[in-house]
């Protein structure tokens, strides 16, 4: 594990290229910044630094670490450039510990999870570690910055808005720094880390399953993780930094700002229904038709939904649901219509139970794909991944 303590120094001596120019630059004695980067050597298993009389030359993984923990670095940053615009110059202690990420691990880890549960008691049994020692960590924190970051209500306790931004950036910086971990560990043992992908529902189809199962195979020290939700939610979750990338119908340039969206491959929507519906046998079904009809839809916002929306205007729809399993069983058991991919319902169309009804209804294209953080740095089992979902999209295209 990366001691957070030594990556000013370990930076240091990555631009200055030798201990004692190192030591200067962070006013530590040489013997100091020695101990530090072979600590940092020690948790991470592997050496960053060759030695010899020209100095310390980096390693290929000092250099992945580098990269990560210099986006770390700028994530905390933020985080001091926000007091700073909140509190003002004497306002607070912008040289706190926190802001540089000279602080243990636990500790960093202890503060963002209070912010999340928002409970001493809860985080002390999560972490493992002992209530006071919670309580400690809060104290020397605020005490450290000058600020209250957390008050106590009789729920629990409630972050203050400076600190919701003070957790999202450390959420964001440890990220990174794990993301730093699993591909040092990747290349010394032929692979490993973890992967976690949120899936919108037409991620979860064809494309994703076949990747992973390949990954896993190919990788069996790789694991992977999906996390399903709403849009909103996976997004709040990838700009934490607590996700990888979300696979999943592309939204609007305005619903993504700070994320880079991807397409794949288009997909078409169609109108489903059982297949003994009244519409079932008729070609040419026209907007009033559809207008007159009931339908099972996602909820207003979702894409599928406004491409709806946008061909015939505001529909009847007595069951607003995104769930799949039930929009299937409601189409199979009543005269209600679903917009959807057919490749959501495919077995059901395949073997008969369905039908995609001939509507004369131009319905617009969507995309596809991926979307990911516009400066995150992916760990290696996740860049392979999301290579793999390409490979097999380019190859469903041809």
């Amino acid at each position: 594990m990366i001691n957070l303590k030594f990556l000013r120094t370990f930076l240091a001596v990555m631009e200055r290229g030798s201990i004692s120019s190192a030591a200067l630059a962070v006013g530590r004695a040489q013997s100091a910044v020695t101990r530090s980067i072979l600590e940092l050597e020690a948790g991470l298993g592997t050496q960053l630094f060759e030695r010899n009389v020209h100095g310390m030359l980096p390693t290929d993984m000092a250099y992945i670490l580098q990269s990560h923990a210099e986006k770390a670095m700028a994530e905390m940053d933020h985080a001091r450039s926000i007091f700073l615009e909140t509190f003002g110059p004497q306002g607070c202690n912008l040289n706190a510990p926190v802001f540089s990420l000279a602080i243990g691990h636990t500790r960093l880890l202890i503060f963002v999870q209070l912010v999340e549960q928002r409970h001493m008691g809860m985080v002390a049994e999560h972490l493992e570690v002992s209530q006071p020692f919670v309580s400690q960590t809060l104290r020397e924190l605020e005490q450290g910055i000058g600020v209250e970051l957390m008050t106590r209500i009789a729920t629990g306790m409630a972050p203050t808005a400076t600190a919701l931004v003070l957790a999202a950036q450390a959420r964001r910086a440890l990220a990174e720094l794990r993301k730093a971990e699993d591909t040092i560990a990747s290349l010394q043992l032929g692979m490993t880390g973890s992967v976690v992908i949120g899936t919108l529902s037409l991620g979860r189809i064809h494309l994703l399953p076949r990747a992973i199962a390949r990954i896993v195979s190919d990788f069996p020290n790789v694991t992977v993780r999906t996390v399903e939700g709403t849009f909103e939610h996976l997004a709040s979750l990838l700009h934490a930094g607590d996700l990888d990338f979300i696979m999943g119908a592309l939204r609007p340039a305005e619903h993504i700002i700070g994320l880079l969206a991807e397409t794949l491959v288009d997909d078409q929507i169609a109108v489903v229904a059982r297949r003994d519906h009244p519409l079932a046998n008729r070609t040419g079904i026209g907007a009033e038709d559809l207008r007159a009809a009931r339908w099972i839809l996602p909820p207003r916002g979702t894409s599928t939904r406004v491409l709806l929306e946008q061909a015939l205007g505001r529909p009847d729809v007595p069951v607003e649901t995104a769930d799949i399993t039930i929009t299937r069983d409601l189409v199979l058991q009543s005269d209600l219509l679903t917009a959807t991919s057919p490749h959501l319902l495919r077995h059901e169309i395949d073997a008969g139970r369905m039908t995609v009804l001939s509507v004369a209804v131009p319905f617009r294209r969507r995309g596809i794909g991926l979307i990911q953080r516009s400066n995150s740095v992916l760990s290696m089992p996740s860049k392979l991944l999301i290579d793999t979902i390409r490979n097999m999209a380019g190859e469903q295209a041809l």
